[in-house]
């Protein structure tokens, strides 16, 4: 029969209300910048979404089971610069912000509005940091488990859905069966479009509906999953459309891992990608370009399509602009200020603390009141104990400073133009790279304890193997302790496969 392994579960983070607050006030729009929060404030607002929709009334959804699986796609997210959790729940705002201006949600039914939530949040599940071309021109594990077809995007899919059918989570059990199928049917058709080798498809497809000139009229408004689809893959490539202060950030951790893939293809003697080539790529000239020929011809079609979305679209053409009088040195410089000055406190304690021990140091004049006196001066010293850590944590590598990710992710050395020395190269990709501990095939592997409980190096490494089913990895090592998660499969293979590790 199935074997299973039983890993801690971490508790759900308190909320800090002033943060909360402030997430909540830009929700729903485009100025949000989820690198400026606290990975534990993300966990609440990705629930607030959820909330704020009603799924959880409309669809009987019990909240417990809601922050299960948030707290489920937060932990398998890797560290990558780029594809992690920030990445993931901003693609979840950005999908619910279009969404409300364009008004695709008064269009979907509520299994549709929770299945284009839940595909947002799902969309880059266990993203190894590299594309599917490097999976395929290597031969990977998930390369041959999915014909090389969509690799990622087919492993985004079912990652989704085992840990949404997973015991300790089971978000769609209370879900009717012809609900269940309509939902499956949405997500999958939802991630799928997120492949960029699918793109110039959906640009045709945008182009046919606007050749007659009434866009608006024509089929889109009634194939609500053909909506669903340009919308996510809008969410997906945005950061163009953010303010300039959040789109230059989003721009350095993108190109950050881009380069990163382009040293592995240079340690595996391959052909790098030209847009993977820290050596010959600029930064900025990457940024254009892909405004320019990839995403602007995109979301024009679609402003077109949609017009409420328009206002959506309107500071592309300003980040174009702001490009223009950018250099890859201005942009190294700035963002090696930003890193170097002080980071910004996460409130977790702050606001609670204050309050409650500076009344009763103030008012009573007794003489138990010098050890009361004494947390103030405490609390002065916290702070510098902050700083520490990140220095530790930038030594350390992206695994350790992930928990500070929002705004500096990392030490940078000094600024260096696209065609700098290999040395200054190499000094950044060291502090980029996550440790040692990188798959020849898939790129980042998962945290030891984490591949050990649940039998996910196997799969990492050489695949799940004939005739077995992939190991379901819901845990990954945090603060607290691990998501209590349950590896199963056909019989005999979670034996055979424990056994292996």
């Amino acid at each position: 029969g199935a074997r299973s392994w039983i890993c801690r579960k971490p508790e759900w983070p308190a909320r800090v209300e002033q943060e909360f607050q402030r997430g909540k006030k830009d929700l729903q729009t485009m100025q949000f910048d989820a690198l400026s929060y606290d990975p534990d404030v993300l966990q609440h607002l990705a629930l607030e979404i959820f909330l704020e929709l009603g799924l959880d009334t409309k669809l009987e959804i019990p909240i417990p089971k809601l922050k299960a699986f948030i707290m489920a796609v937060r932990y398998s997210m890797f560290s990558n610069p780029y594809h992690n959790w920030e990445h993931a729940f901003d693609v979840t705002q950005t999908a619910y912000s279009i969404g409300l201006q364009s008004g695709t949600f008064s269009r979907l039914s509520d299994v549709e509005a929770y299945a284009f939530i839940l595909s947002s949040l799902c969309h880059d599940l266990e993203h190894p940091g590299v594309n599917n071309p490097y999976l395929v021109s290597t031969k990977s594990a998930l390369a041959m488990l999915y014909n090389d077809q969509s690799v990622l995007e087919n492993h985004h899919c079912c990652r989704a859905f085992q840990i949404m059918s997973h015991r300790e989570v089971g978000l769609l059990e209370h879900l009717p069966q012809e609900k269940y199928f309509r939902l499956r049917k949405v997500i999958i058709s939802n991630i799928l479009a997120t492949d960029m080798a699918k793109h110039a498809e959906y640009v045709a497809r945008l182009r046919k509906l606007t050749e007659g000139g009434n866009a608006t009229d024509g089929p889109l408004n009634k194939d609500v999953q053909l909506e669903m689809e340009i919308l996510i893959k809008c969410a997906d490539t945005s950061n163009v459309l953010k303010p300039f202060s959040v789109c230059k950030k989003w721009a350095m951790r993108v190109t950050d891992e881009f380069f990163l893939q382009g040293d592995k293809e240079k340690e595996r003697k391959m052909g790098v990608t030209p847009m993977c080539d820290r050596e010959t790529q600029g930064r900025v000239a990457l940024q254009k370009g892909f405004i320019d020929f990839v995403v602007g011809p995109f979301y024009k079609l679609v402003g077109t399509v949609f017009p409420g979305s328009e206002q959506a679209f309107s500071l592309m053409a300003q980040n174009r602009t702001e490009w223009d009088n950018y250099t890859d040195d201005r942009l190294l410089q700035e963002h090696e200020e930003e890193a170097a000055s002080p980071p910004r406190t996460h409130p977790t304690q702050q606001p609670t603390q204050p309050p409650t021990q500076q009344p009763p140091q103030q008012q009573p004049p007794q003489p138990q009141q010098p050890p009361q006196q004494q947390p103030p001066e405490q609390p002065p010293q916290q702070p510098p104990q902050q700083p520490p850590p990140a220095a530790a944590q930038d030594a350390a590598g992206p695994q350790a400073a992930q928990p500070a990710q929002q705004e500096v992710p990392v030490t940078v050395p000094a600024p260096a133009p696209a065609n700098s020395s290999d040395a200054s190269a190499t000094s950044r990709a060291e502090s980029l790279a996550p440790d040692n501990s990188t798959s020849p095939e898939l790129g980042p592997e998962p945290p030891a304890a984490w591949r050990n409980s649940l039998n996910l190096k196997r799969h990492w490494q050489h695949g799940p193997g004939p005739g077995r089913a992939p190991a379901l990895s819901l845990s990954r090592m945090c603060g607290q302790g691990q998501l209590e998660a349950i590896a199963a499969g056909p019989a005999g293979a979670g034996r055979r496969g424990r056994e292996r590790v």
